[in-house]
């Protein structure tokens, strides 16, 4: 996330030139600590990309006035009120799935060194940077081949979410991020099929609830 902040950063400062009213939050794990993921100053990593931003109270400012609030609690609320969402993948790609959320998911290979990966890949951490490098190539190796990333397209075994895995930059994200953006008919499919992918889930917490009753 240290890495990734910055490059966020970016990708809302370009998005805020285009869309004046945009407003942008990042949610970060409630098990995790603000404080001890961001210092005061953020400073973006040279092979990942971003601006720099100083961190105050629960918010991430750039020098333009980009502001990105640090959400940490109450994600679903925040989830249910955005209009669209840029992610890595993991739960949130399901979650936003489940609430019918537009979304790009993306997962920069820019420092597949860092990426957290299981087996022997994974202990290739252990081994120093060269470890750590040779890791890297594996990583993008598999990443090649690996398929769908995000829970709505591997469970519909096709793209219903946009994907991008690769070295990214954030002019590429944005770019892609405001092409989905004023394309409101993309969107509205986007939605309704991911509707109809979660929909026979629907009412799930209240079923368990009433057989934990009974």
């Amino acid at each position: 996330m240290k890495c990734l902040a910055p490059f966020y950063l970016k990708i809302a400062s370009l998005i805020k030139k285009e869309l004046k009213e945009a407003e942008f939050y990042l949610l970060i794990s409630p098990f995790l600590k603000k404080e001890k993921i961001f210092l005061k100053e953020i400073l973006p990593d040279f092979k990942i990309g971003g601006i720099k931003g100083i961190c105050q109270d629960n918010q991430i400012l750039s020098q333009d006035g980009t502001k990105l609030e640090i959400i940490n609690q109450n994600h679903y609320q925040i989830m249910q009120g955005c209009s669209f969402a840029i992610t890595i993948p993991g739960t949130k790609t399901g979650e936003l799935g489940v609430l019918g959320k537009a979304m790009l998911v993306i997962l920069p290979l820019n420092r597949a060194d860092i990426i957290p990966y299981i087996g022997l890949i994974g202990a290739l951490d252990y081994l120093g940077n060269f470890g750590k490098y040779i890791k890297s190539i594996f990583l993008k190796k598999i990443a090649q081949n690996f398929g769908f990333i995000s829970q709505p397209n591997i469970l519909a075994q096709k793209e219903i979410v946009p994907e991008m895995m690769k070295e990214l930059t954030p002019e590429e994200v944005a770019c892609e991020a405001l092409k989905l953006l004023k394309d409101e008919k993309k969107l509205e499919t986007i939605q309704k099929e991911l509707r109809e992918l979660y929909k026979e889930h629907e009412g799930t917490s209240k079923r368990l609830v009433e057989i934990f009753l009974k």
